[in-house]
């Protein structure tokens, strides 16, 4: 994946998702991600802010996210050079 970041940049599709509470911008979905996108030197990625009302949403919706994710049972999405 940081390969293909290097190469091809953030594919659409992947955003990042962010929940934007008391001021603050918590990372709630999209960890791996931002990690690889890191990795491959980009500066800036595409995120959708979220706007919960509880922590136990903010959960809910990220539990929903990545049980229903393809690649959930795959290790080792980054490339680890």
């Amino acid at each position: 994946m940081t390969d293909s970041m290097k190469n091809e940049g953030f594919k659409p599709g992947h955003e990042l998702h962010i929940w934007h509470r008391d001021g603050k911008y918590i990372l709630i979905d999209g960890h791996i991600h931002r990690h690889c996108a890191m990795k491959a030197g980009l500066t800036s990625v595409p995120c959708i802010i979220h706007h919960f009302e509880t922590l136990d949403e903010a959960k809910k919706y990220a539990i929903y996210e990545q049980t229903n994710r393809r690649n959930l049972s795959e290790g080792g999405l980054c490339s680890r050079s």
